[in-house]
């Protein structure tokens, strides 16, 4: 840990989410992070059952119709999200990232490179996304899998495979949804839509690019064995160290743990239809 970095609290939630509920601890922690700014940065890591979201772009008419094709096809509910981007899917083997934090205390470097120049206090959105993709580059170099930007929003692994898909909102500089790398993701599922409303491409995953290389021998890149090469990408691309929010504010974890799991309990399948 670097004394003079930033801290930033990363929380596993280990049970699948339902996405309805992962809507509801956001708000929850984007608000509590409103009206309290002592309120740790926080970064939760997790998983969501199956399902289907269509960002700000997709409101309207052309929701309710693809919600319906996805109905038939999948059997799984389509939600309309505040995010930014079009459709996409998430379900197990997804490593979703949701960064609720707020922009004014993360540090940005100056795009000049004259000598002296310093960091400044505050990032733009626009830098704030550059640097979730620059952690999901960082990620899938830990397992030899090159990534990179393309003209389109995402990682990608070449001009037509999508590796990581990304889609923020920002109130008042607060943060909430953020990223999802799909690590040994169900890739059917995107065959039901068109990925983010890019035709001709298509999703993949890092236990797809792996695959059969040599000396992987098709082993599978898990969440576990991900969220190692996540958090150090985040920590590298925002300049800041990653510490557990049980060692920050324990009462905020039990709390977060508690509401997934009851969610969890009462039926994990609720936002089906």
């Amino acid at each position: 840990m670097t004394p003079s970095r930033s801290l930033i609290a990363v929380h596993h939630c280990r049970p699948l989410v339902p996405y309805n509920l992962g809507l509801q601890l956001q708000r929850k922690l984007v608000s509590k992070r409103l009206s309290d700014p002592t309120t740790p940065n926080i970064l939760l890591l997790l998983q969501h059952t199956p399902v289907f979201t269509a960002g700000r772009r997709m409101k309207g008419a052309s929701t309710s119709d693809e919600a319906t094709l996805i109905k038939q096809k999948t059997g799984l509910t389509l939600f309309e999200t505040p995010r930014g981007g079009q459709t996409t899917f998430h379900g197990p083997g997804q490593l979703v990232g949701y960064p609720i934090l707020d922009l004014r205390t993360i540090t940005e470097k100056n795009s000049s490179t004259k000598p002296g120049d310093e960091k400044r206090p505050g990032v733009s959105v626009r830098g704030f996304v550059h640097g979730l993709e620059e952690a999901m580059i960082h990620a899938c170099g830990e397992f030899g899998v090159h990534a990179m930007r393309t003209e389109n929003t995402g990682v990608w692994v070449s001009e037509d495979r999508k590796v990581a898909a990304l889609g923020v909102q920002v109130s008042r500089y607060i943060t909430s949804h953020g990223f999802a790398l799909n690590c040994n993701v169900d890739l059917s599922y995107f065959d039901a839509i068109v990925p983010c409303g890019l035709v001709d491409k298509k999703a993949t995953s890092l236990t797809r690019e792996v695959a059969g290389r040599e000396g992987e021998g098709g082993r599978e890149v898990t969440i576990d064995r991900a969220i190692p090469a996540v958090t150090a990408g985040f920590e590298k691309a925002f300049d800041v160290d990653l510490v557990p929010l049980s060692t920050i504010d324990a009462a905020l974890a039990t709390e977060i743990d508690e509401l997934v799991t009851f969610g969890e309990k009462e039926n994990p399948y609720f936002f089906c239809v």
